[in-house]
């Protein structure tokens, strides 16, 4: 098959793929809490010493972001737990739309620095750094779904298959004995 042509047996070649979908499962929601709770201590001093109305806008927007990412985590480590295919492939959707997201606001931010509208802070530098790096990593997040899915699907045929065939059993029966003694 094609699509089998690209397929990890392993994450990061040395566990289970499922083991390590989980691990990043769990790596994913520990960070996004973390960022949550940090995003929220920068979001009250900035309410307290009076930022600007984009930024408040603009970190209120990340707030709620974040926030939607840890929910869709939680639901895939749920669904990666119990080996539903249809809570994977919605996660695989989800993770491809905010890969998007993330690229356009990469691309966004980098036409503002480049336009000379650079503001006081952050390096260029290490933001670019910073998207790059969560591209690479949900691009990674995406392959190791990608093989978890066609490995579901190649279990869930195998055993509709075996389930839907009839199994044929030839029994000797002593009747068949009897009626030959009769005969």
């Amino acid at each position: 098959m094609p699509s089998d042509f690209l397929v990890c047996k392993t994450c990061c070649l040395c566990m289970p793929l499922r083991y390590g979908l989980l691990t990043w499962g769990y790596l994913k929601t520990f960070l996004d809490l973390f960022f949550i709770y940090f995003l929220g201590a920068i979001w009250y001093s900035h309410v307290l010493f009076c930022m600007t109305m984009e930024d408040l806008i603009t970190t209120t927007l990340v707030i709620f972001g974040t926030i939607m990412d840890a929910i869709m985590s939680i639901i895939f480590l749920i669904g990666c737990h119990q080996k539903k295919l249809s809570v994977i492939k919605c996660y695989n959707t989800y993770v491809k739309i905010f890969l998007m997201l993330i690229i356009m606001t990469c691309a966004h931010n980098m036409l503002f620095v480049a336009s000379g509208c650079e503001r006081e802070g952050i390096s260029p530098k290490v933001i670019l750094w910073g998207y790059l790096t969560l591209i690479a990593a949900h691009c990674f997040m995406l392959f190791i779904l990608r093989s978890e899915i066609i490995k579901l699907e190649n279990n869930t045929e195998s055993t509709t298959t075996e389930m839907t065939q009839p199994e044929c059993t030839l029994k000797m029966i002593e009747d068949t004995e009897k009626q030959n003694e009769i005969e």
